[in-house]
């Protein structure tokens, strides 16, 4: 089905985000919540990919007020990323740069699909590196007193490394690039 939406309505595929703006210290009526609100929204609709920003101070379509918290210490601005999912990501992460660099009294949260994918991916990436650093000495002394020596312990890890790179080789000439994130996880088994 993704193929199929992606070959008929390639130029009008796109992404729907939200970029949510919080403080503990100031309310969405307050001057030091919403002119920081109105700088960085003003700052993202200059980035390429980004079609659509829906204010939640402006926006009479979605009523504002449902963009803002009963609290008013919250509120968040509906960001539609036009592209496909590679070009989603590439803006996804120009917004995410910008973000980051900002250091105002403000916290801001960006959410989404692609978001959310992008930081479980990260979490994956570190968490599997992290067992295997720790698991591999287990490895080792476990084949050192099953093999009596530290050459004959060491073949097996060896192979494993060899298969490993030779299996994301094979992965990568068969010209298929776009890896599940569960795919490292299983070939490193």
């Amino acid at each position: 089905t993704q193929k199929l939406m992606e070959h008929n309505f390639a130029d009008d595929m796109g992404e729907q985000n939200f970029l949510v703006f919080h403080s503990n210290h100031w309310k969405v009526n307050e001057q030091k919540f919403y002119e920081p609100v109105d700088n960085v929204l003003a700052e993202i609709q200059k980035i390429e990919g980004v079609t659509v920003v829906a204010n939640p101070m402006e926006n009479p379509l979605l009523e504002g007020e449902n963009q803002i918290s009963k609290d008013l210490h919250t509120c968040y601005a509906l960001l539609f990323i036009e592209g496909n999912n590679g070009r989603v990501l590439e803006t996804i992460d120009v917004l995410s740069d910008y973000l980051d660099a900002q250091k105002g009294g403000l916290e801001l949260y960006l959410t989404g699909a692609t978001p959310t994918i992008k930081d479980l991916t990260h979490m994956e990436k570190r968490d599997l590196t992290f067992a295997e650093k720790l698991g591999m000495p287990f490895v080792l002394v476990v084949l050192l007193f099953a093999f009596g020596s530290l050459t004959a312990a060491l073949i097996p890890i060896m192979l494993g490394g060899m298969a490993v790179v030779i299996t994301f080789a094979c992965l990568s000439l068969s010209g298929y690039q776009d890896f599940d994130i569960i795919v490292p996880s299983v070939v490193t088994m």
